[in-house]
């Protein structure tokens, strides 16, 4: 059996995750055809931020396809916009900034509340914040170890903010989570999550994890919500076939990939 596969355009792809205080480090490579997942590390892009009318830093070639900026250049109060020029492909845009700093504060913690189907134990702890009014705003949780044990524990929530968002029932479900304002706008808000400490024994559970409350631009939500849906289509099994192909979101004109901006308050859970 014959399959005529669709034609392949190479095109340039730029990630970039920024935030307040912090250089800017944007990812070049180029697209690979279906079935193939080779991609080619850019080394000859010429990669600028720019703020207005003016350019904010040029950013410097560090290997792997990697750029970076030499000195922390972004900041909430100003819209970014990154420009790559690089022979043979289209020149390629994306605009973003870093949404308002959103603090929160833990509230309570209650340790070793359950045992998961592998024996790890799990606790919870309750978040307070103050939704920004008069304006769209959308986050995320981060969860990290502070021992380097596991990266990314898992987390999760009954709250309906959570649910609503419809990303629990996924197999490639990520560890973070991702909620908007819509039933809260303006209004201060307790959120409980659940977590996996990674120890089975209950007397040995410390928590010792960094949580992240992110504020994220509408840039970095769509593009996470659509990037657990299109790893969803990728997984296969005997029974329930192969998904669908369901294109990722983008916001770089002529090219793929995300240019997007988030700000962030961090605690501990100890």
């Amino acid at each position: 059996v014959e399959i005529d596969m669709p034609g392949h355009e190479n095109r340039l792809v730029a990630n970039c995750f920024f935030t307040r205080g912090k250089p800017f480090e944007v990812k070049v490579n180029s697209s690979s055809a279906l079935l193939n997942n080779d991609t080619e590390n850019r080394e000859d892009a010429l990669v600028l931020i720019t703020a207005g009318n003016s350019i904010q830093d040029t950013l410097q070639y560090a290997g792997e396809g990697m750029y970076a900026s030499e000195q922390p250049v972004a900041d909430m109060n100003a819209e970014y916009t990154l420009q790559i020029s690089c022979p043979g492909y289209p020149d390629v845009t994306a605009s973003s900034s870093i949404p308002s700093y959103v603090p929160m504060t833990i509230t309570s913690i209650k340790r070793n509340l359950f045992r998961d189907e592998n024996g790890n134990m799990h606790s919870a702890a309750t978040i307070k914040f103050q939704d920004p009014p008069g304006e769209e705003n959308f986050y995320e949780i981060v969860i990290t170890t502070i021992n380097d044990l596991r990266l990314f524990p898992s987390c999760n929530s009954d709250d309906s903010l959570i649910t609503r968002e419809g990303d629990l029932d996924f197999y490639h479900s990520p560890s973070t989570r991702l909620f908007r304002d819509t039933y809260i706008d303006s209004r201060e808000y307790d959120l409980e999550i659940t977590f996996d400490t990674g120890y089975t024994d209950e007397e040995n559970s410390p928590i010792d994890l960094v949580i992240e409350f992110r504020s994220i631009s509408k840039e970095l939500y769509n593009y996470k919500k659509r990037l657990i849906r299109h790893l969803e289509n990728q997984y296969s099994d005997i029974w329930e076939g192969v998904g669908n192909p369901l294109p990722m979101y983008t916001n770089i004109v002529n090219g793929y990939g995300v240019f997007a901006g988030y700000s962030a308050c961090i605690d501990t859970l100890r």
